[in-house]
């Protein structure tokens, strides 16, 4: 039942129903003089066509070429029918031709439109016999110069008629285009944001591989060389080199397992912090080079020794390293308070990074790490002297993942040359909770 009103609101034309509504409670219930032939069943022809006009009005928009028929069929009945033309068909007929202008494609739009003006013509010829015909009317005031203007004004109407549908059909075109062209312009942005969203993904899935598996290959390939370079020489020496190798291997296995776990949850971060602006992808996870005595650690303090990343070690651990791979590094330290865990994991890796890209770059270059907390944030600067030889250019990742982590904080992140010769990695992070930060910031 519910499906058959549905279809049937589907074919309905509402404007269509009220129109034939109003028509049907205006047209007057006695029906126009008929020929003498006909004047017996008149009325029932009357209503018949008023009925069959009404029906097909009803179903106009669905169907307007069998509305436009339908009328042009009751116009001719009517006037073979009946001696005047009713008012019922005078509106039939602007309907009819609004709707061939508005709903009809050619040829039907001009050819019924034509159709319309000789039918008009023959009504009026008609009528104009017709009133002849009647003793009670004087033929004299209705003299040629009385049709050829009726005629005009009728032709007139038609025309503005046919205006008034013509205007119609192309506002609605209008509208379909522009729905057209929205719905391009939409389906445009969201291709372009799919393909955002997958280079966000892939940048995403890079930073993770250049945290995880950057550092520790660096640090496996200065190991292995290490190693073959004293192996007969000092067979001791190669032996903890090989060691380190096996421990960076399998923590490096750790951080790559945890990013696929990452990866397979859309919902959860990157675990394996990305790395973020530096000169390079070089690694920072690095182990003591074969044959050199490693150096005994300095105290670094509450701020590195108090906090671990997550998914790596702590800042102590980081320059521990560093050092023991031949690289001397100074530390200082102000502290005030205690630095937020997310501060302090972002300081740590983008210290790691920056003494990687040192001992890619600038390898034995001396090297000082600054770090200060105090109520209003939390800061760092890495700076090194011109060392060795450069590797060469790196890819970058590491830098730009630095920035994007401490910007994600709200923070700042400067990285460039220094004057003097070597490299300056400065980077400052507000105090409070992140939200707060990235909102002052945006603001």
């Amino acid at each position: 039942m519910s499906k058959a009103i549905a279809r049937l609101r589907a074919q309905v034309d509402p404007v269509g129903l009220a129109a034939a509504l109003l028509i049907l409670w205006s047209s007057p219930a006695s029906a126009p003089e008929a020929v003498p032939r006909l004047s017996g069943a008149g009325q029932g022809i009357y209503l018949a066509l008023l009925v069959v006009c009404l029906t097909a009005l009803v179903v106009r928009r669905r169907h307007p070429l069998v509305f436009v028929l339908v009328s042009a069929l009751a116009m001719i009945a009517h006037i073979a029918v009946f001696t005047q033309i009713s008012a019922f068909a005078v509106v039939v007929t602007l309907i009819a031709i609004i709707t061939t202008q508005s709903r009809l494609v050619a040829p039907w739009r001009w050819a019924l439109l034509g159709s319309v003006y000789m039918g008009v013509g023959l009504a009026l010829l008609l009528a104009a016999r017709g009133i002849r015909l009647q003793d009670r009317l004087d033929p004299a005031g209705y003299g040629p110069l009385y049709w050829c203007i009726v005629l005009g004004s009728s032709w007139t109407v038609i025309t503005l008629a046919a205006f008034i549908g013509d205007a119609r059909r192309r506002r609605r075109r209008e509208r379909y285009e522009r729905a057209i062209e929205r719905a391009a312009v939409l389906e445009a942005q969201q291709e372009a944001e799919r393909r955002l969203a997958v280079s966000a993904e892939r940048n995403r899935i890079a930073r993770g591989v250049h945290d995880a598996v950057g550092h520790s290959l660096s640090a496996i390939a200065m190991q292995a060389e290490g190693a073959r370079a004293v192996m007969g020489a000092d067979p001791e020496a190669a032996n903890e080199a090989l060691a380190v190798i096996g421990r960076t291997s399998r923590a490096s296995i750790e951080e790559v397992r945890a990013l696929l776990e990452v990866l397979r949850d859309d919902e959860a971060p990157i675990a394996v912090a990305s790395s973020a602006p530096g000169r390079g992808d070089s690694s920072a996870a690095v182990g003591p080079s074969a044959g050199e005595t490693p150096a005994a650690p300095a105290p670094v303090g509450p701020l590195a020794t108090g906090t671990r990343s997550p998914s790596g070690p702590s800042l102590l651990g980081i320059i521990q390293e560093a050092r023991l791979a031949g690289l001397p590094v100074a530390l200082s330290m102000t502290t005030q308070c205690e630095a937020p865990a997310s501060a302090a994991d972002a300081l740590a890796r983008v210290t790691r990074e920056s003494l990687a890209n040192i001992l890619r770059h600038a390898p034995g270059a001396a090297t000082r790490i600054e770090l200060w907390v105090t109520d209003s944030g939390c800061g760092a600067e890495v700076i090194n002297d011109a060392g060795g030889p450069d590797e060469g250019p790196g890819s970058g990742l590491g830098l730009s993942g630095m920035r994007q982590r401490v910007e994600a904080l709200g923070g700042s992140l400067c990285a460039g040359p220094r004057p003097a010769g070597g490299w300056r990695v400065a980077v400052r992070l507000p105090s409070g909770p992140v939200s707060a930060a990235v909102g002052e910031e945006q603001s």
